[in-house]
């Protein structure tokens, strides 16, 4: 009988003896020591952001309300009226206002879905 720490193997040296097994000894998991376990999360940690760098790139820069103005091709009081109502959401980075490139698309999508709504009950009546 094997016990956990151990891993029965068919011995291929006698033929003759073909049911007896050899141990050999394994290490358990819990035996494994925090030092290994932090290098081990470690290295899979580094891995996995490698991968994410790779998958969405660089940082988008951050827009300023007369970006987004110049974006969406309309003044900057119109951008101020759009975070008023709740449209366009900015982040508060030390007291000034900045837009994340994502979510004017966002606002522009979702301009264009109630367009298309628009359009559609237009058009069945």
């Amino acid at each position: 009988m094997t016990h956990d720490s151990e891993r029965s193997e068919p011995m291929t040296h006698d033929p003759h003896q073909r049911h007896h097994t050899v141990t050999t000894p394994r290490i358990p998991q819990h035996a494994m020591n925090e030092a290994d376990l932090l290098r081990q999360l470690t290295e899979i940690i580094e891995i996995q952001n490698e991968r994410l760098l790779q998958q969405h790139g660089a940082l988008k820069p951050l827009m300023t309300v007369k970006d987004v103005a110049r974006t969406l091709a309309v003044s900057e009081r119109t951008v101020e009226t759009l975070i008023a109502a709740g449209k366009l959401r900015p982040l508060w980075i030390k007291g000034q206002r900045r837009f994340h490139p994502d979510a004017v698309e966002a606002y522009l999508r979702s301009c264009e879905k109630a367009r298309r709504r628009s359009t559609r009950r237009g058009s069945s009546r």
